[in-house]
């Protein structure tokens, strides 16, 4: 149920009608036509001439213009090079094909020249011109002889001791004379040096419309609105088209119960952007793996042999990685969950956070311990230990979106920035804050968000390390970790409390614009799934809930 919505949402657009769909859109990553294509290539680059100079940037404009006028040059020659070449073979003209494939384009291509000197070389020995053909195998195809396939040259070889062609095994046994050799190899030549092209003959060439390139970048971003899951109502303003749209939508509904788990759930995560599935970790010491559409569990992956603290997947969802009180780290197969698990232990004690870098090869790890490990999951080895000098836990850490830094928050009130390649403390920030237990940055790394056990979240400009403001309103002050997230490329904030409610703050002003009700104890975890503009939430209840847009619910 949502509690309360500001009425400032649908002014932002943050509170957007959708048409509700029976299943969960699955985008389709196929294209309608073929980037390497040449004639597409070259319309691109006429766009973007035609954008240069519409915007003014006449110098860039020509500059591009003339070398796409060489390229463009440069490929008709080569096509008009290759089409004399086939005219040559089909005519048996040997002396204008040596011409053509020792000068321009042609001159370096090893395989042509064997497989055109291979031609010529059955061709005199179908006429019997011995001395002829022993004299070109030992100039013209000896030295190419690291190009043919292996024992080929041996059989033409010994096809001079041969009296016919026929009599050369089986490697020769189907031909059929000179010219249906000579219009087979024009075949292989047209397929392996793509020398066909509808190019071949000067074709019209069409004006382009006025704003193309801009056209279709409205086309590509109208469909990416068409096929979200959730239709605005007002026209969407885009600020960028860096990245694929994404309806701004707040949840104020339960769409899933996931019931399994025996005890609280720790920690919750989507396995990757598409947010195709659900995990959750529980102090029942199992992580589980649910399927977001249909709210059932695939899977029981395994389990530790303690309470589960954290989880994390690599950005393809193919492993996920479990952080434990037994003070391990497994690493869990997504794509074959019936592979068992890899452990990993570097911490002394329980390992209460766990990230996977953004190129997927490292995980950074925090811990009782009071240190923070940066580890290579192929060979399981700790590269890096970052330690501030005092033996405060470390409830969380995570990476900043370049993944140059590791953040880790402690359980001192400080939030502290590792450098990865020197193992240096960059960067502090501390306020007056309780035990820090969650941090994260937003998606373009310009923000820090904070959550501490004086229940407050608090937003941090980390160009400057000043505080922008704090997030009021739940609680968060007994010995639990209790996380908050971004939701809507940082328009919103969402954390747990212990009152049992998920909050939402708006950022830019602190104000809390609604409340999801419906777990019955402390909410530890909230995680944001953009592609979808789902929630999931994990709780001292045992559940862990997904939370969505229901276009029949009346606030």
């Amino acid at each position: 149920v949502l509690k309360k919505m500001s009425q400032k949402d649908e002014k932002t657009g943050l509170v957007i009608q959708q048409s509700k769909p029976e299943k969960m859109r699955k985008f389709d990553n196929t294209f309608p036509f073929d980037v390497n294509n040449p004639q597409i290539k070259q319309d691109i680059v006429r766009m973007m001439i035609q954008y240069l100079e519409q915007e003014g940037f006449l110098a860039s404009m020509l500059t591009l213009q003339d070398e796409a006028n060489i390229k463009l040059k440069q490929n008709r020659v080569h096509l008009e090079q290759m089409k004399r070449l086939k005219n040559a073979i089909i005519e048996g003209d040997w002396e204008t094909t040596e011409s053509i494939i020792t000068r321009g384009s042609l001159k370096n291509n090893r395989n042509l020249h064997y497989a055109i000197y291979k031609q010529q070389y059955l061709e005199m020995i179908d006429n019997q011109e011995f001395q002829k053909a022993f004299i070109h195998l030992n100039k013209k195809l000896k030295p190419l002889e690291s190009v043919a396939v292996e024992g080929e040259f041996k059989d033409l070889s010994y096809l001079l001791t041969c009296k016919s062609m026929n009599d050369g095994g089986a490697m020769f046994s189907s031909w059929q004379g000179p010219m249906v050799a000579r219009e087979k190899l024009v075949e292989q030549i047209s397929s392996l040096w793509n020398c066909d092209s509808h190019n071949d003959e000067e074709t019209e060439v069409k004006d382009i419309p006025q704003g193309r390139l801009i056209s279709l970048l409205q086309q590509a971003v109208g469909y990416q609105i068409l096929e979200s899951s959730h239709h605005p109502t007002v026209k969407p303003e885009v600020q960028t088209l860096l990245c694929d749209y994404e309806c701004s939508v707040i949840p104020n509904s339960c769409r899933w119960t996931l019931n399994g788990h025996t005890s609280n759930v720790k920690c919750v995560c989507f396995t990757d952007a598409q947010g195709r599935f659900v995990c959750t970790g529980s102090s029942d010491n199992t992580v589980r793996l649910w399927e977001t559409e249909t709210g059932k569990q695939i899977s029981i992956l395994g389990s530790h042999n303690s309470r589960i603290w954290d989880l994390s997947s690599n950005n393809s969802g193919t492993i996920l990685a479990s952080a434990s009180a037994d003070s391990t780290i497994k690493l869990w197969s997504l794509s074959d969950t019936s592979i068992p698990s890899e452990d990993i232990s570097i911490h002394k004690n329980d390992v209460y956070s766990v990230c996977f870098h953004p190129s997927g090869k490292h995980i950074a790890s925090g811990g009782y311990d009071g240190t923070v490990k940066l580890t290579d999951i192929r060979t399981k080895q700790v590269i890096k230990t970052f330690f501030s000098g005092q033996e405060h836990s470390i409830p969380h850490v995570v990476f900043n979106p370049h993944g140059n830094l590791i953040i880790s928050g402690c359980k001192d009130g400080t939030v502290r920035f590792w450098d990865v390649l020197s193992g240096v403390c960059v960067k502090s920030i501390s306020g007056n804050m309780g035990e820090i237990t969650s941090v994260q940055t937003s998606p373009d790394g310009t923000i820090l968000l904070s959550s501490s056990k004086d229940s407050a979240n608090r937003l941090w400009d980390l160009r400057t390390s000043k505080l922008l403001r704090r997030l009021k309103s739940h609680q968060n002050i007994s010995k639990h970790f209790i996380r908050s997230t971004f939701c809507l490329d940082a328009k919103v904030v969402a954390g747990g409390s212990e009152d049992g409610n998920i909050y939402l703050w708006e950022t830019e002003t602190g104000k809390v614009i609604g409340t999801l009700q419906g777990h019955n104890e402390t909410v530890f975890d909230v995680r944001w799934n953009s592609r979808l503009s789902l929630l999931a939430s994990s709780s001292q209840d045992s559940t862990a809930k997904i939370w969505w847009f229901d276009p029949e619910f009346s606030v």
